[in-house]
């Protein structure tokens, strides 16, 4: 990759082919580091830059429409919940759930608990959130009437929690 290269979103075409045309999409003014379509189509991306960007599909473009800034640190994962919110994750130790209405945002909850960068979220099926971190732990989320309250600490790794799923039978599988 060129050095160039980083702070780009690139839409890949005809990937299959020997030299795949792309679009490019511009705006963060750092590495790009987490995209997500959300189910009304629209990308959602975040960055080193402290920053999440939503983009809208606009005559086969992408403009950023909404511009997120509320973590002090990178942003590591965002999920889209069951409930239509987001989620994300960041460098602060902080989760954040976000309401994006058209082109207006809010942060409705910050979840405080970890003590080191949160790497990785999940919802599960009974819509429990899951965090992972660096600091070694797995944390259980439970919301009630909008705002979220940590229900349990899982201790097992002895190192960062970088990944986590929820496997078909119920069970919690994560990588450090």
């Amino acid at each position: 990759m060129k050095k160039t290269d980083h702070q780009k979103i690139k839409i890949w075409e005809n990937y299959l082919e020997t030299n795949p045309d792309y679009k490019r999409i511009v705006g963060h003014i750092d590495s790009v580091n987490v995209i997500l379509e959300l189910k009304d189509e629209r990308l959602i991306t975040a960055s080193y830059d402290n920053t999440m960007k939503v983009w809208e599909r606009i005559n086969d473009d992408y403009k950023c429409v909404i511009n997120i800034e509320g973590h002090i640190y990178y942003v590591t994962c965002i999920i889209e919940l069951k409930n239509k919110r987001i989620a994300s994750c960041s460098g602060d130790k902080t989760i954040k759930i976000w309401e994006i209405s058209g082109n207006q945002y809010k942060c409705l909850d910050v979840l405080k608990g970890h003590i080191d960068c949160v790497s990785s979220l999940l919802e599960l099926r009974d819509t429990r959130l899951v965090s992972a971190s660096y600091d070694g732990t797995i944390k259980i989320w439970s919301e009630k009437e909008g705002y979220y309250k940590l229900e349990k600490s899982i201790e097992g790794h002895s190192s960062s929690v970088r990944s986590i799923i929820e496997l078909r039978d119920g069970k919690i599988a994560s990588g450090s």
